[in-house]
């Protein structure tokens, strides 16, 4: 069947591996998921881990994009969990995670992925949308802690702060209603909403990093939720369906 793309889709360079088919032996575990995370606008906002926050950004202000500077954005189009695009038509991905993926590209075309991958990529797009563009509008206003001001911080890369596809690689923040900063990055590693990947210590990594602190933030936020078996990570024998490369 050919997939009708919306101009926005069309303007996201996407890449991804083939779904796997899901066996018998995983129908139980699937079930308990949909169970599990039918929880509607529930899901941003219950059974979180505990994020206080920061009382001032860990990076510089700039207005304009530059390494490890943080510069307000507006965020106008959430393409998934890790991609999305601001006001000014900048293409970004967040820096050292990786979401399921919603589509896939085949033949020149855009397929939807499907089973408990699409439903991982589906719940890790819509919490994205909610820190960087949803919870700022005012029907989200009734809502404690919701994101007030969204900050880029890019990061280098073998190509300044972009990625092979022209996205600038940055680590995200909000604002809280409160004055408080969270980083993204950190928070849906810590909800079992991505895992880490994309980035290395080693120097001779094509994702060679050196922001170690930031480094060793996405390690320890990804132990705490592969430790409590929180989403991506509830259920073992599925991950390799989640995350089929």
């Amino acid at each position: 069947m050919k997939l009708t793309m919306n101009k926005n889709v069309k303007k996201i360079l996407l890449c991804g591996f083939l779904p796997t088919q899901i066996s018998l032996c995983t129908i139980s575990c699937i079930n308990n998921f949909q169970h599990n995370y039918s929880k509607g606008n529930k899901e941003y906002f219950e059974n979180l881990e505990n994020d206080i926050g920061l009382n001032k950004l860990p990076y510089k202000l700039s207005n304009t994009l530059k390494e490890n500077f943080a510069m307000p954005i507006n965020v106008s189009y959430v393409k998934d969990g890790d991609t999305f695009l601001d006001s000014k038509g900048n293409k970004y991905r967040l820096a050292g995670i990786d979401t399921p993926e919603s589509f896939i590209r085949k033949n020149n075309q855009y397929i939807p992925t499907i089973g408990i991958q699409k439903k991982y990529a589906t719940l890790a797009h819509k919490f994205t949308e909610y820190y960087v563009l949803k919870g700022l509008l005012p029907s989200y206003s009734k809502y404690k802690f919701r994101p007030t001001q969204i900050y880029a911080v890019p990061q280098k890369t073998k190509n300044g702060i972009f990625d092979y596809y022209g996205r600038i690689v940055a680590i995200i923040y909000y604002k809280d209603e409160f004055g408080r900063y969270h980083c993204l990055n950190e928070k849906l590693l810590l909800e079992g909403k991505a895992r880490m990947n994309y980035i290395s210590l080693s120097k001779n990594n094509i994702f060679y990093t050196n922001n170690v602190k930031y480094f060793q933030l996405l390690e320890s936020s990804q132990d705490l939720a592969r430790t409590k078996h929180k989403g991506i990570w509830e259920y073992y024998n599925l991950f390799s369906k989640i995350f089929p490369n």
